[in-house]
Order: structure tokens, then C-alpha cells, then sequence
């Protein structure tokens, strides 16, 4: 009920030609996330777009969220296309808001499809570098991580990474 009156609330300010709180949009979609309503997030993200607001890369980031934390893997190939199609106003794609479908991937032992995408998005622009996987895995530990690097990198070792990243911070501490 609660998501039926926020989007219809969304489609009558939009109506009327003016941006809807998208502070509140953001907070109501990233809730959904966190609870682990994936379709009342998509439900509000999808309302948003027809109500020809454009979304920002934090409301993709939190439906993608949703999406790819989802056990359903129909939910994983929703989060490609939002990524792939919606992500279109993202100059490149970025790690950040991806890296919940790369650990979807994982998580679901699609290694090869993780690498398909990663090879789809690439095309389109994005790069990925070993300290920002660093930085947005931190944290997270075990066979996930190794799945994750593969998916991204290939079969090389963490080994370099590890080593880049204690180089990358004595830098820092000089």
C-alpha cells in the first residue's frame, strides 16, 4: 500500500511538471534496498523514469543494489539492463554502483557471464582499477573477493593487488 501512494504521489508531481523531492525518492528507494523489497524498489526507480525525471546515479545505485542482492537470478539480468540502458547518463559505468552485480555474479557462480557483462561494459566505456576494487571491497573477505577479481582482471593473483595497495599507501604516509 505504502509504495502504491508514494508512486502515484511521484507520477502527480510529475505530472505537474515539477522534480519531485528527489531527496525523499532517493531515501524511499534506498529503504526498499536495505529491507530487501526488490520489486517496491524497482516499483519506485520505474515510476520515477516514466515520471521523466532523470535518474541520478544514486537511485541506480540503490536499485541495483536491490536487485542483484536478490536470491531470484531474473532479478540480476533486471540490474544488467539498468546498468547497460539507464546507465546511459553515467559518462562511463562506474565500480561503485556496479559492484553489487559483479558479487551477484559470484555469489551465484556465473563467473563466465560476470566476465560477458564486464566485456559489454567496457564497450561502453568502463574501466576498472585495482585500487578502486580495493577500496569499494574492503571488508568483504574470502572466495567472493577472488570470484570478484576474477570477473574483473582475469585468473591473475591478488598477490599485486595486495602489493599495489601497501605501495598505494605508503605514498600516502609520506
Amino acid at each position: 500500500m505504502a509504495t502504491r501512494t508514494c508512486c502515484s504521489g511521484i507520477m502527480e508531481v510529475g505530472k505537474k511538471g515539477v522534480v519531485p523531492m528527489i531527496v525523499v525518492v532517493t531515501g524511499i528507494i534506498e529503504e526498499y534496498a536495505d529491507a530487501g523489497r526488490t520489486i517496491d524498489a524497482l516499483v519506485v526507480y520505474l515510476t520515477l523514469l516514466v515520471s521523466n525525471v532523470a535518474p541520478q546515479c544514486l537511485h541506480l545505485q540503490f536499485v541495483i543494489k536491490a536487485l542483484a542482492a536478490d536470491p531470484d537470478p531474473k532479478f540480476l539480468e533486471v540490474a544488467k539492463e539498468c546498468i547497460l540502458d539507464d546507465g546511459k547518463g553515467m559518462a562511463a559505468p562506474m565500480l561503485r554502483p556496479t559492484l553489487p552485480c559483479f558479487k551477484a555474479f559470484a555469489l551465484q557462480e556465473k563467473a563466465e557471464e560476470g566476465k560477458q557483462f564486464r566485456e559489454e561494459m567496457e564497450a561502453k566505456g568502463f574501466v576498472v582499477d585495482k585500487m578502486d576494487v580495493i577500496e569499494v571491497l574492503k571488508g568483504t573477505t574470502g572466495t567472493v573477493v577472488k570470484s570478484i577479481h576474477n570477473i574483473l582482471f582475469g585468473k591473475e593473483s591478488l598477490a599485486p593487488s595486495i602489493f599495489s595497495m601497501l605501495d598505494y599507501s605508503r605514498k600516502l604516509r609520506s
